[in-house]
């Protein structure tokens, strides 16, 4: 079984994209600041999310959970300044377990399919 793309995309009303990438220390595949006609900084990259290697999207997810508890600060630090941070996954909807569900709810990452 393929693991479905997953990316990382921040939003902030404010925050140079610079600082976003200092913090987590990976690279942006698309990233601008916001001003003029842009009313959010945006930053978004892909996340390999496949430590495991077992290839399927709740092992993935489980991997991107277990990173994020070490950037937890940078999540609440988004989020107290009015961002929001995703996971969106390249995949139909489907429902997560209650478990990946409790984790994502408590890192206050919101997990979007597309």
């Amino acid at each position: 079984m393929t693991t479905p793309e997953l990316s990382l995309r921040v939003f902030h009303p404010s925050i140079d994209p610079r600082k976003i990438t200092e913090e987590l220390g990976l690279p942006p595949q698309t990233s601008w600041a916001a001003g003029g006609d842009r009313h959010e900084t945006y930053w978004q990259t892909r996340l390999a999310g496949n430590e495991t290697g077992r290839g399927d999207l709740n092992s993935a997810l489980r991997d991107v959970a277990a990173r994020f508890e070490h950037y937890r600060f940078f999540v609440d630090e988004m989020r107290e300044g009015g961002g929001r941070v995703e996971i969106v996954i390249a995949a139909p909807a489907v429902a997560l377990d209650a478990e990946l569900a409790r984790l994502f709810d408590d890192l206050k990452i919101e997990v979007v399919f597309r």
